[in-house]
């Protein structure tokens, strides 16, 4: 409905030019405006945030030329009165949609994926004291540690940092100094890490498998 307006008001250019009001610099933030907002391809509540003072001033603008056109002429007032309710609309519903929009409890989703990361995240925290050390050895190393609260003994915690033999090292002595409680990763990324599993198998017991991720914990006499 604001483009409907932008549209309109770019119809009425002559008139409004001709009363003096700066078309051409409302017209040219507006069209920003628009191009900002639909640069992303999604629609999000910031991007209408955004529009709204230029639409807006673009809407005034429209409504005080309706208002002197149809007040200050001879019209019938049947007519006149369907004009201006019929613009008091135009004007508002995008401000009622919007309160609508901005007010509404938002409805959130949950990919399957993320209902498991979740509940692990919650174990975990459940399994462990806030100075406990998880490391989690897969991509999804942040939601884990976000749900769990707990920190990961290396900054190099997730799996893509493994290929590269001096980060490697540099985890492995982290790893050492400060052994993590627990450790997660999913089997079928592992089998190029040897060093991974080097580090592994003489410290760790495995404890289950939570949605695809294996949970191991450190041997009591390491």
């Amino acid at each position: 409905l604001g483009y409907a307006l932008f549209f309109i008001f770019c119809t009425q250019a002559k008139t409004i030019c001709g009363k003096k009001i700066p078309f051409w610099s409302v017209a040219y933030w507006t069209v920003i405006d628009i191009i900002a907002i639909n640069a992303a391809g999604t629609y999000f509540h910031h991007h209408f945030l955004q529009l709204m003072p230029s639409i807006t001033i673009s809407a005034a603008i429209l409504l005080t030329l309706f208002i002197e056109s149809s007040l200050f002429h001879n019209t019938i007032r049947r007519k006149k009165t369907a004009q201006l309710l019929l613009a008091c609309f135009l004007v508002l519903a995008p401000y009622r949609e919007m309160i609508d929009f901005f007010l509404e409890k938002p409805q959130t989703y949950e990919h399957p994926s993320l209902i498991g990361l979740k509940e692990l995240g919650i174990w975990l925290k459940e399994h462990t004291s806030p100075d406990d050390r998880i490391f989690v050895f897969s991509k999804p190393a942040g939601i884990l540690m976000t749900y769990s609260e707990r920190r990961s003994p290396s900054r190099h915690f997730t799996r893509m940092f493994s290929r590269v033999e001096y980060i490697i090292e540099e985890t492995v002595n982290d790893l050492s100094k400060n052994l993590p409680k627990y450790i997660i990763f999913k089997p079928a990324r592992t089998e190029n890490a040897t060093w991974f599993l080097d580090f592994l198998k003489p410290r760790y017991t495995y404890v289950d498998t939570f949605y695809g991720y294996d949970v191991y914990i450190l041997t009591k006499n390491n």
